[in-house]
């Protein structure tokens, strides 16, 4: 009979948290519903189940409490009728669910002017992690998964030599600017050129571009262990974009979220089904170098946000990491612009500007990145009012704004996960071990 193990291969696999990382819940902590310590630079997150139930005076107050719209928790507890129930050191040591270090997150909120008395502000909800039952913190293995397919998806196209492929790819694109309205269709949707990669199964002929045929149904993400509460870290969206002068700007939202911390550590399994044409692990690590390295390129070039120093493997996952890492339309720009980088200069500079219908010899590369060419005119006609069609010329790259947030004074992309070992217990080897 045979064992298991011939038919797949089961990876362990250990990564760490580069940049914050945001999967939410669907759920808000309430501003109602925790308390902020200014000193520690810490939230705590209370249990109101608990906390009614200590008395019916509390949950009398308490339902009055809830009725005023504007007042705060750390506001509420300094009332004299509830400072005869209620002190910090309570509230620390009895009614605590968990502990949130407040990191660079500004938590005070804009609907009433800011009172500067510390400890004494408006604050704002804050948007969940994802938690299993027991309340313990995880990366979803289909998040993972997700990221993984986008980031292998993305080093297909940018590697692409086949000008047929690479045909078919531009057409969608196009064929997606010329048929876009405001309305009918918000945003570019992948899945037929995902199929040209992906469905390379052959497990039903007659069904070539059904999922049945997807690689990726070969492949299986865990979800990763719990991971310790404590790696979680508020943080705050903020925006950046270049200004028609070329400089940084930052754009911070009211927008706060539990994050998971740099250097937590996750762990996590992935199981690959034997078969011919399912991406080997190797190949799976190179693809994901690939896209990477675009990433953050793009981001150190056009936002110039000091990653040089970003050397490892990542995926970049989750809530708030951007159009550039959840999209494909400037990779496929890309792999137009690699191929035609071996065209003449002479033939360039002849159709500059140009972004024509077919590959090969009848391919110009334009003055500015095709990519950008592309997502100009697909944001410009999804936000018409924003006006994207010029991106591409002014600032010169598109989208002219992307997502980040601040960790430990830094300005940073958000959602960097880095890969750091890869071990597979059948050898007893290490594919990778950093």
């Amino acid at each position: 009979m045979n064992d298991v193990n011939d038919f797949y291969k089961v990876y362990d696999i250990v990564a760490e948290v580069k940049t914050p990382i945001f999967v939410g819940s669907g759920e808000k902590l309430l501003k109602k519903d925790y308390y902020v310590d200014e000193k520690e630079n810490k939230i705590y997150v209370v249990d109101v189940n608990k906390l009614i139930r200590r008395n019916n005076r509390i949950l009398s107050l308490y339902e009055e409490y809830v009725k005023d719209i504007n007042k705060t928790f750390n506001e509420w507890i300094k009332d004299s009728s509830i400072r005869l129930y209620l002190n910090e050191e309570i509230i620390k040591k009895e009614l605590t669910i968990y502990t949130i270090d407040r990191g660079n997150a500004d938590i005070r909120g804009g609907s009433k002017q800011i009172n500067t008395n510390r400890n004494n502000y408006n604050t704002t909800d804050i948007e969940k992690f994802i938690k299993n039952p027991y309340n313990e913190v995880y990366l979803p293995g289909s998040s993972i998964k997700g990221a993984m397919r986008l980031a292998m998806l993305s080093s297909s196209i940018l590697n692409e030599t086949d000008s047929k492929n690479l045909d078919y790819n531009i057409k969608q694109i196009e064929g997606v600017i010329k048929s876009l309205s405001d309305r009918s269709i918000k945003g570019f949707n992948s899945k037929n050129i995902e199929k040209q990669y992906f469905n390379k199964l052959e497990r039903d002929d007659k069904k070539t571009n059904d999922a049945v045929n997807d690689i990726f149904s070969y492949i299986s993400v865990s979800d990763s262990e719990p991971i310790d509460i404590n790696s979680l870290v508020l943080c705050e969206k903020i925006d950046i974009y270049i200004d028609k002068d070329k400089n940084r700007k930052e754009k911070k939202l009211k927008l706060i979220r539990e994050t998971l911390k740099p250097k937590a550590e996750i762990k996590f399994k992935i199981n690959i089904q034997n078969d011919k044409n399912v991406f080997k692990m190797d190949e799976i690590l190179e693809r994901i170098k690939t896209h990477s390295k675009y990433y953050l390129e793009y981001y150190n070039k056009n936002f110039k946000l000091q990653l040089n120093n970003y050397n490892g493997i990542y995926l970049p996952i989750g809530g708030g990491v951007g159009y550039i890492s959840k999209t494909i339309v400037d990779d496929v720009g890309g792999s137009l612009e690699k191929m035609n980088a071996n065209k003449t200069k002479e033939a360039n500079l002849q159709n500059s500007g140009t972004i024509l219908q077919n590959v090969g010899a009848k391919h110009r590369e334009p003055v500015v990145g095709i990519g950008a060419y592309y997502i100009s005119q697909i944001l410009g006609k999804i936000f018409y009012s924003h006006k994207h069609y010029n991106d591409y010329k002014i600032p010169g790259f598109a989208p002219r704004l992307e997502k980040s947030t601040k960790y430990d004074n830094q300005l940073v992309p958000m959602g960097l996960l880095e890969i750091k070992k890869i071990f597979e217990p059948k050898t007893s080897k290490y594919i990778l071990n950093i």
